[in-house]
């Protein structure tokens, strides 16, 4: 990532997402407003989870 981007991550420590969770797939209000605004900014939207928490992290370009 260089200056010309913005990363936004979030991070828990729960139990992680269930067995074979895709967000292509995710259901769930939050889960469309989230997708929405990544295709609004177009924006990158990963994600990272295990037994030890989930991280979700959205890139996008800062047009200051």
């Amino acid at each position: 990532m260089d200056k010309s981007n913005i990363s936004l991550t979030i991070r828990d420590n729960g139990k992680g997402l269930p067995e074979g969770f895709a967000i292509e797939n995710a259901e769930g209000i939050g889960f469309d407003i989230i997708k929405a605004l990544c295709r609004q900014i177009s924006a990158e939207l990963s994600y990272n989870s295990d037994s030890t928490g989930t991280n979700f992290s959205v890139i996008f370009n800062n047009q200051t």
